[in-house]
């Protein structure tokens, strides 16, 4: 019996210094290869949004349409400013695929709007705020907001184009701005 309990005993020992020494060694590697910037996945931080169409689809001027009704019946001025930050997300997925695709005009282009939709959502919490002092955006908002840093900040690591990269730069700036003022 006690040699069964030695037996377990040492058996645990070392198939918990295997798992440990393992993962060490995993980490250790993944260390040494991995760039300044942590690898973004932008499918995994804002699943299930997709970029979809983009500006160089024929369809492309529907989506905008559907997106702008949609936004005539949100109602709430903190509701419709979470909606922009939807909207800028879906931008920026946008310039990410086209950047992907060398398109660097049409992601320049698409980067104007994601900075406008979220200039907006900013207009409106501003507003918001002078009617409700504790107005803000929904906490999903707040956490896409979060995760377009990342992405912004990735996407920089990744861009050879000064001007997009100047844009990303801008970008950033704007939901850093959205971001401190949604913590006031």
């Amino acid at each position: 019996m006690v040699k069964r309990v030695v037996f377990l005993v040492i058996f645990l020992i070392f198939g918990f210094l295997i798992m440990v020494g393992g993962d060490v060694l995993a980490q250790e590697k993944e260390m040494a290869v991995s760039p300044s910037v942590e690898e973004v996945d932008s499918f995994e931080l804002f699943w299930p949004m997709v970029a979809g169409k983009t500006r160089e689809s024929g369809i492309y001027r529907i989506k905008k349409l559907k997106e702008e009704v949609r936004g005539w019946l949100i109602f709430g001025k903190p509701q419709k400013a979470s909606y922009k930050v939807f909207l800028g997300v879906k931008r920026v997925l946008e310039a990410e695929k086209l950047i992907k695709e060398g398109k660097t005009d049409l992601a320049l282009e698409t980067l104007r709007d994601a900075q406008i939709d979220l200039r907006s959502s900013m207009n409106l919490i501003e507003t918001a705020r002078k009617v409700e002092p504790g107005a803000s955006i929904d906490p999903q908002a707040y956490s896409r907001l979060v995760n377009l840093e990342k992405l912004i900040d990735w996407l920089n690591e990744q861009e050879n184009s000064e001007n997009v990269a100047l844009l990303l730069s801008e970008v950033k700036t704007r939901i850093q701005d959205l971001l401190m003022a949604t913590t006031r």
